[in-house]
């Protein structure tokens, strides 16, 4: 697990620095602070050696332009757009050794535009168009807690991206749970893990907490594809989508706590769909989870509600179980301020704002 997280020139990020962490951190702010850049940074920091995965963060934001837009949308990943200083993504681990990871653009180089399994229309096409031009190449260069460097990169073709990945960089189990998710073969990967060491009824109580009917979980596939099904006592298997987003959603990220051992897993706005009253039996099962899998977990949110259902869940814990985070502005720059248990406690009796 990590003790220390530091981002620079990353997102809204020019030098952020977050600590001590927990096994369970909630992440609070008010709009446009970085809650969710900050989960996006822990995500690249544990994908060091797969250059897909920057794309893949600005994917879940929905950019889906063509292959100039999507280049110069990457621009984004720095602060102010400023590619000619590099990202730095630090972590330190409980035994206090420290990773580096450095995502900067090189300077434009000739190379050739396309992949050798072009098919003849694109080879055609990038004739006409010179095979061989100016592009930039995104790297990604990685020291590991044990100083061990790895290095990636990607660029992009006229058939598509084109990467070299490091296969043997030490890369952690991480989910990164965005809103509204939709059932996927993953859900489905992760819930026949569970079975196969008959854990599934594990998931049962943080479904509960949000709807006592529920008995069961099952597996089914509709249309050869599989969806999971709850038995809430009518005589029908009822398909979980059709629940409500909550339970969807909580049934994606607790499916990812438990399967995910010893990785991390970031819930973006964990109150989405989750009524205030069982808000506290949700942080519970997610604490118990966590701990059962040994996963670290990062949720934001922008609930008052959830902030207290957090803290009351957690309260007969040490601080090692679970931080609150408050990022905010000064001084033109994001500032991470972190409440153990007892600020956390006091300021909620005092009614003090920690959003």
């Amino acid at each position: 697990m990590l003790r220390k997280f530091s981002a620079r020139n990353f997102r809204c990020f020019k030098k952020l620095d977050i600590e001590p962490l927990a096994r369970v951190n909630l992440i609070v702010g008010e709009n446009n602070v970085g809650k969710t850049a900050l989960l996006e940074a822990l995500y690249l920091n544990f994908k060091p050696g797969n250059p897909d995965a920057p794309w893949r963060i600005n994917h879940s934001r929905g950019v889906r332009g063509g292959i100039t837009e999507t280049w110069d949308e990457l621009g984004w990943l720095f602060n102010a757009k400023a590619t000619d200083i590099p990202i730095e993504l630090q972590s330190e681990n409980a035994q206090r050794q420290v990773s580096l990871l450095r995502i900067r653009f090189a300077e434009p180089s000739k190379r050739l535009l396309v992949p050798t399994e072009a098919n003849d229309v694109e080879a055609i096409d990038a004739d006409m168009l010179s095979a061989i031009a100016e592009s930039r190449l995104l790297k990604l260069e990685y020291t590991s807690y044990i100083g061990e460097e790895f290095s990636a990169h990607a660029y992009l073709a006229l058939g598509g991206m084109v990467s070299s990945s490091v296969d043997n960089s030490p890369t952690a189990n991480v989910v990164l749970v965005l809103k509204n998710p939709r059932f996927s073969e993953e859900h489905a990967k992760r819930y026949s893990a569970l079975v196969e060491l008959r854990r599934e009824q594990e998931l049962l109580p943080s479904l509960q907490a949000l709807d006592p009917r529920i008995q069961r979980v099952e597996l089914l596939y509709r249309d050869d594809k599989p969806m999971l099904h709850v038995d809430i006592g009518n005589g029908q298997l009822v398909p979980l989508l059709f629940m409500g987003e909550g339970i969807g959603y909580v049934a994606s990220w607790q499916l990812a706590i438990m399967t995910a051992k010893d990785g991390c897993v970031l819930i973006d706005e964990f109150e989405n769909g989750i009524h205030y009253s069982a808000l506290e039996k949700v942080w519970k099962a997610v604490g118990e989870a966590a701990r059962d899998s040994n996963v670290q977990v990062f949720a934001t949110t922008h609930s008052w509600e959830c902030v207290v259902a957090a803290q009351s869940a957690f309260a007969e814990c040490g601080d090692d179980d679970f931080r609150l985070h408050r990022l905010e502005r000064r001084d033109g720059d994001i500032v991470a301020i972190t409440y153990d248990q007892e600020q956390l406690a006091t300021s909620i009796e005092l009614n003090l704002e920690v959003r």
